[in-house]
C-alpha cells in the first residue's frame, strides 16, 4: 500500500526540466570556476570534511520514497550558490563541477521535514537542534555536480523537505549517494560523501520509535510537494484512543478484564466494508464518556458535539450519543441472568459474599475508545431513538475501526496494520457503496473467531 502511494508522484517529473536546469547551473558554475582560476590560479583540490556520526546508521529501506511535483522556489538553483561566500569550485575537463558548501546555501535556523518508507505517508518533523546539525553537515560537505542523464540507484531513498527564509526545496537522497536538488525550476543532481549520506539516513530514520511517533505529521499523497508538506503543522497526538478510566462507582471494586461473551462482534478493520454497512458519518468533538448495561451486556456511550454529518440530518452544535459494545459492568449485573445458587461460575468461581466487590471490564478489540476533547468521524447507524436528554442515539459501525481521528481535512484510521489516511470525499464514496455480506465473528482469548450459535454446534 505504501509503496503504491509513494510511487505515484515519481512519474510526474519532466526530464527536460532536469536537463535545462542542469545545463544552466553547469554554465554558471564553469564560468565561476574560470574566473576563480584567472584570479587565484587553478584550484588543485578540495579538502573533504569528515564529520563523526552521532547516531546509529540505518540500512536504507528497500522500498520507494516518492518525489512529487515541485512547489515554489523560483530560480533558486543559481541564487543558492551565490549566497555562499566560502564556495570553492574546481573544473575538471569540461563538464564536472565540485562545490564545497551546500549549493542551496546555509539552512541553519530553517525547518526540515523528512519522508521515508519507515513512516510514509507521514512526515517526520525535525527539531531545531537536529536541523542545525544537518545544516552543519551540508555546509561542510563536498557536492559533486553530475550529468543529469546519470540514473540514480533506487535502493533506499530518503526525502528532505526544507523551508529556510524565502527558499523552499526538496533533496532526494539515493542509495548510491546521489542527491536530487529540486525547486520549481527543475532538478540538479549531485553526489555527496558516504559520511554525509549516512548523516541524512540517521536523521530520516532514527532508531528511537518513540521519537518518530511523537514527531509525525499526516500528509496526503497529493500534498507531498515542495509547498504541500508545509500545509499542516500539528504533530499527530501520541494517543488517538485510550482505555477509559474506572468510573467513580467502581473505584473501590476489584476490576477483572474479560472478552465479550456474545456473538455481535464482527471483524471490521476494512474501512470500506465499515462504510458500506453505515448509514451516516458524524463528525464532531467527544464531549463525554459513560457506561451503561442492559441485561448482562456492557455498553460505552460516547457523547459528541456535532460539527457536521454526511446525511444532513444533524445541525452543528447538536449533542448526540454513539454507543459502543464493551465497557465496565458489575459482576452481579453480568452474571445475574444465569441460574446460579451458591456461586457464580460463568466466568469465575465467585462466592456470594464477594460478588458485589467485583467489576468486569469487557474488552472489545483493543479496549480503547475515543478521547474526550478530540475530534473524530464516526461511522454509524440508527438515530431513531433518543436518550433522556432528547439527544439522538446511534450505534457505532466497525467499533474503533469505524472511528477516524480528524486532523485538519485528513481522517486517520487505526487498525492492526498501522494508520491509514483518508479524505472526506473518499469516505463519502465508501458510504455510497452497496452493503456486503460479512460473517458475524466473536472474540475469544484475545482472538477474533467466527461465531457459531449453539444450534450450529449441535449440527
Amino acid at each position: 500500500m505504501k509503496a503504491e502511494m509513494l510511487d505515484k508522484a515519481i512519474k510526474g517529473i519532466r526530464p527536460e526540466l532536469i536537463e535545462e536546469a542542469a545545463l544552466q547551473i553547469q554554465e554558471n558554475n564553469l564560468s565561476s570556476a574560470k574566473d576563480t582560476q584567472r584570479q587565484n590560479g587553478a584550484v588543485s583540490g578540495v579538502d573533504i570534511y569528515h564529520r563523526p556520526l552521532r547516531n546509529k546508521i540505518f540500512a536504507a529501506a528497500a522500498a520507494i520514497v516518492l518525489v512529487a511535483g515541485a512547489g515554489t522556489g523560483g530560480a533558486l538553483l543559481l541564487k543558492g550558490m551565490k549566497d555562499k561566500s566560502e564556495i570553492a569550485v574546481t573544473a575538471s575537463g569540461s563538464d564536472e563541477v565540485v562545490i564545497s558548501g551546500a549549493p542551496f546555501g546555509d539552512i541553519t535556523g530553517g525547518k526540515v521535514r523528512y519522508l521515508s518508507t519507515v513512516y510514509a505517508p507521514f512526515l517526520l518533523d525535525s527539531e531545531q537542534e537536529s536541523t542545525d546539525e544537518l545544516a552543519e553537515a551540508f555546509n561542510s560537505a563536498v557536492w559533486e555536480k553530475l550529468d543529469s542523464n546519470i540514473e540514480s540507484s533506487y535502493g533506499g531513498r530518503d526525502v528532505v523537505y526544507v523551508s529556510s527564509g524565502d527558499k523552499r526545496f526538496r533533496l532526494v537522497f539515493y542509495g548510491d549517494r546521489t542527491v536530487d536538488y529540486e525547486t520549481e525550476s527543475g532538478i540538479v543532481r549531485y553526489r555527496v560523501s558516504e559520511n554525509t549520506a549516512e548523516i541524512v539516513r540517521s536523521k530520516a530514520e532514527p532508531d528511537d520509535k518513540g521519537y518518530i511517533n511523537s514527531h509525525m505529521i499526516p500528509c496526503k499523497t497529493e500534498d507531498l510537494t515542495i509547498d504541500g508538506v508545509w500545509k499542516n503543522n500539528e504533530v499527530l497526538p501520541d494517543k488517538l484512543f485510550e482505555k477509559p478510566g474506572v468510573p467513580e462507582e467502581f473505584k473501590d471494586k476489584e476490576i477483572r478484564e474479560i472478552d465479550p461473551q456474545y456473538g455481535i462482534i464482527y471483524d471490521l478493520q476494512d474501512i470500506e466494508k465499515d462504510a458500506a454497512e453505515a448509514e451516516d458519518i458524524i463528525v464532531g468533538e467527544v464531549s463525554s464518556i459513560s457506561f451503561e448495561r442492559s441485561m448482562n451486556i456492557a455498553y460505552t456511550s460516547i457523547g459528541i458535539t456535532v460539527s457536521e454529518d454526511i446525511a444532513g440530518k444533524l445541525s452543528a452544535g447538536e449533542q448526540v450519543i454513539v454507543k459502543f459494545s464493551g465497557g465496565y459492568i458489575p459482576a452481579r449485573d453480568k452474571l445475574n441472568v444465569y441460574d446460579m445458587t451458591s456461586s457464580y461460575q460463568y466466568f469465575d468461581d465467585i462466592p456470594e459474599k464477594d460478588i458485589d466487590n467485583i467489576c468486569y471490564y469487557e474488552k472489545v478489540f483493543s479496549g480503547e475508545y475515543p478521547i474526550v476533547g478530540m475530534k473524530y468521524a464516526f461511522l454509524v447507524n440508527g438515530g431513531d431513538q433518543t436518550d433522556k436528554n432528547g439527544g439522538k442515539v446511534y450505534r457505532s459501525i466497525g467499533h474503533e475501526y469505524g472511528v477516524l481521528y480528524k486532523y485538519d481535512d485528513i481522517y486517520v484510521q487505526r487498525n492492526d496494520n498501522g494508520l491509514n489516511l483518508y479524505s472526506m470525499d473518499e469516505l463519502k464514496k465508501m458510504l455510497e457503496s452497496p452493503s456486503v455480506y460479512m460473517p458475524i465473528l466473536t472474540q475469544k482469548d484475545g482472538k477474533i473467531v467466527e461465531y457459531v450459535t449453539p444450534d450450529e454446534k449441535e449440527k
